[in-house]
């Protein structure tokens, strides 16, 4: 975590821990293995609605100085990335049941 401008930042890693730790004891309590809990939020935190958290866009957006693309041209595809994730980890439930893993 660092601060810019007053205010704090985290990375999606740091954001994802975050949430491990917040949610880990109670999916564990509900029957949930703690491999889910932690495939979800890796998952569910590589969004980059901010500028700062698209860590692929960051050196492209110094090397071509906001000539060729800029943060808003990701947008659709942080939007359909979110709508994946999302179906692709409902799908997963009954694959997780199957395992035991739930």
């Amino acid at each position: 975590m660092r601060q810019r401008n007053g205010q704090y930042e985290t990375s999606g890693c740091c954001s994802g821990l975050e949430r491990i730790h917040a949610l880990g004891s109670v999916a564990a309590a509900c029957g949930i293995s703690e491999y889910v809990t932690l495939f979800v939020c890796l998952c569910s935190t590589a969004v980059w609605h901010l500028k700062f958290t698209n860590n692929e866009f960051i050196p492209l957006l110094g090397v071509q100085n906001g000539e060729m693309c800029e943060h808003e041209d990701t947008m659709p595809f942080n939007y359909a990335y979110m709508v994946i994730n999302m179906i692709g980890c409902l799908a997963s439930v009954p694959v997780w049941q199957m395992l035991g893993l739930m």
